[in-house]
């Protein structure tokens, strides 16, 4: 019994040290989903990136180049996770250029939408936001990998500040959006529960529009989006249960 015992603690030690197992680190060792998932989530990243640069050159809207900078450095995160993992997947560099036809249909699409009005425009960069969060909800309760769940926790954190930020865009339009992939439970969750709290003189704390938090692979946050939707900075810090960010 007691060889049996040490045999079996012996070849879990084994599977522990085994690289195929775990990464260099100890991490266990990516599953094709997971591996698939950075991938996808890496393109929509991107795809987001692309569109609120295009829709910054026509409109010239401080929020759409603000955005697009906290959209580069989530594809910067998600590239460090794939390097950490060692996945080689490439990636084409230019603008609104895709491999996946369904991601460059996607971007042809909402680019084309966006590029019809301001309005439209805010509606395209809502639906990119109620697409993105809407995947990460998914992805964050799918994987048990804990280098994916922060970093993918952190892109929905960043993502629904995002959100936030078009939504009183539009809002200003006096325009509604609708969500199209989140549930209207989710929407309203992120809009009206999560929204910032309405001063003394009935203007709402512009603290958490459209800040985002960074993320690296090591797992270190801090305050990523210089971009809050006006061209505000991201100040403030953590006390009485609120999250905000510090610059």
């Amino acid at each position: 019994m007691k060889n049996y015992i040490i045999f079996i603690l012996l070849s879990l030690f084994a599977i522990i040290l085994n690289p195929l197992y775990t990464n260099a680190k100890g991490n266990p060792v990516l599953t094709e989903d997971e591996k698939n998932s950075l991938i996808d989530m890496r393109a929509e990243e991107k795809l987001a990136h692309d569109v609120y640069t295009a829709l910054f050159e026509k409109y010239e809207m401080k929020i759409f180049s603000n955005i697009a900078r906290s959209e580069k450095r989530h594809v910067e995160a998600i590239q460090n996770l794939l390097d950490e993992y060692k996945i080689d997947a490439s990636l084409i560099s230019e603008p609104g250029k895709f491999e996946d036809s369904q991601f460059q249909k996607l971007y042809d699409d909402l680019l084309a939408q966006g590029m019809e009005s301001l309005e439209d425009a805010y509606r395209t960069a809502m639906m990119i936001e109620d697409l993105d969060i809407s995947d990460l909800d998914k992805l964050i309760t799918e994987t048990k990998n804990e280098d994916l769940k922060i970093v993918f926790n952190n892109l929905n954190q960043a993502s629904e500040n995002h959100m936030r930020s078009f939504h009183s865009h539009l809002s200003d339009l006096k325009v509604d959006y609708a969500p199209k992939y989140l549930s209207q439970q989710r929407f309203d969750e992120i809009i009206v529960l999560n929204a910032p709290e309405v001063n003394k003189k009935g203007r709402k704390s512009k603290g958490n529009r459209g800040c985002g938090k960074s993320f690296k692979s090591n797992k270190k946050e801090s305050c990523m989006a210089k971009g809050n939707g006006k061209g505000g900075s991201c100040r403030g810090s953590e006390s009485k249960g609120k999250r905000s960010c510090r610059r």
